[in-house]
């Protein structure tokens, strides 16, 4: 039953930040800058020899530690 609600406000939000994104400039740039990230993610990132792993890093220390992974 979480994931429906979690799904809906998802929908939600993706129409309340294209109306926002018509009268706030900032709005506008968070959508801009993320159009088409993964293809540009994946023509940035170095040739990897295995899988990719994803971290969220929420401090320099944390990145510290994940990086050797």
């Amino acid at each position: 039953m979480g994931v429906f609600f979690y799904n809906i406000f998802l929908f939600l939000f993706k129409i309340g930040i294209r109306i926002a994104a018509l009268f706030n400039a900032k709005a506008k740039k968070w959508l801009v800058g993320r159009l088409n990230i993964f293809s540009r993610i994946d023509e940035q990132k170095p040739a990897a020899a295995g899988k990719t792993v994803w971290m969220h890093c929420a401090s320099l220390g944390e990145f510290e530690q994940g990086r050797p992974l």
